[in-house]
């Protein structure tokens, strides 16, 4: 015990000692930004002593200057006193600065910290506490806009918002229209003129799903009635928003807005096919199917599918004598990922009213 504590008696008194002239300041530094304070020094000696200070971090460095010693002490409000040409260079190393001190005498030595770097990472964290506003909002016809702003407070005394949002409102005149996958719904909109004579243009926002015609530009005459034929055909079920504006091409206004709703459902499947096909395509990726003309006289039909991406027909348009049959080609493009997918096969006729249905289940393995 007595050889343990002679062997442990040397760094227990350095330790002491070391935690007895040390002094800890905690700082919390951003980028770019300057932190300033400033260390308390007192010679313990009753003689006079002259000390050198010494810096070994890059981004710590001694305030010298007395105009930039105020700065920081008006900045970060200290009224500690300052004390002009302070530090002196009289030892070989310029880096080193030294300080006087008489007896007893005590000092505040300027510090300052300043890094330019920075720990970007982030951890990622869920939302907290997630609340949700809801507006009402009255609107003029369309397409007029409205702007608003909203403010959240935390305290009830409305003293200063802890966010604000900037809220734009479009009035737009709804439409709601039911459609059958596949399958064209043909609807009309009345667009009124205006108290001038306008070049205007339609357009929507999916145009692969919603057409409207004319699609050139054509003249709005004053105070006149134009009638805007729309054609809906969404390639999928369920419901969904289309948008169709009516702009002046020459001054770029927005003369007219509809927002269009249409609630798509399934059509009804004649026909069921199920293949395997190979991964990354190959000769086994066409494959052809045969279709029979219901009616006594020769027909025109036109070929769509909901999966362009995967099929494509070799004849889009067909045209069958009365009763007879007609061969589909179908061309699978490749898939280079094992898996299942389904593909809706759409006969329509010259109108674009669905006929039949064909659901084909491709099913992609290595082969």
């Amino acid at each position: 015990m007595d050889i343990y504590r002679n062997q442990t008696k040397h760094d227990g008194i350095i330790s002491m000692l070391s935690t007895s002239i040390t002094t800890e300041h905690i700082l919390f530094p951003s980028f770019g930004t300057t932190e300033f304070f400033e260390f308390v020094l007192r010679n313990p000696f009753n003689n006079e002593q002259t000390l050198t200070i010494e810096i070994n971090d890059p981004d710590l460095f001694l305030v010298t200057d007395a105009r930039e010693w105020r700065h920081y002490k008006q900045l970060f409000q200290l009224t500690t006193p300052i004390e002009e040409n302070m530090f002196t260079s009289a030892s070989s190393d310029q880096s080193k600065p030294q300080i006087f001190l008489r007896p007893k005498e005590q000092v505040y030595i300027p510090l300052k910290f300043l890094t330019l770097k920075a720990d970007m990472s982030i951890q990622a964290q869920g939302p907290s506490n997630p609340f949700c506003f809801f507006a009402q909002v009255a609107v003029g016809a369309s397409p007029q806009i409205k702007r608003f702003f909203l403010c959240a407070y935390i305290d009830p005394f409305l003293s200063r918002p802890a966010q604000i949002w900037q809220c734009y409102v479009h009035a737009l005149q709804r439409v709601d229209v039911t459609c059958v996958e596949g399958q064209t719904s043909r609807i009309a909109l009345l667009l009124k003129g205006t108290q001038a004579s306008r070049v205007v243009k339609c357009f929507t926002s999916h145009p692969q799903e919603l057409v409207v015609s004319p699609q050139d530009p054509f003249i709005l005459a004053a105070g006149t009635v134009h009638e805007l034929a729309i054609g809906v055909r969404p390639i999928r079920t369920g419901s969904k928003f289309f948008y169709v504006n009516v702009v002046d091409i020459e001054y770029h206004q927005l003369v007219r807005s509809w927002l269009v709703c249409a609630n798509c459902r399934s059509p009804i499947v004649s026909r069921a096919f199920e293949l395997v096909l190979p991964v990354g395509g190959g000769k086994n990726s066409s494959k052809r199917i045969t279709y029979t003309n219901p009616y006594p006289v020769m027909k025109r039909f036109r070929l769509l599918c909901d999966r362009n991406d995967l099929l494509q027909f070799k004849e889009s348009l067909l045209e069958i004598e009365g009763g007879g049959t007609h061969p589909i080609g179908l061309k699978f493009l490749p898939v280079m990922q094992p898996g299942a997918a389904e593909i809706m096969v759409f006969i329509n006729d010259e109108e674009d009213k669905n006929e039949e249905t064909f659901r084909v289940s491709v099913t992609y393995k290595f082969m």
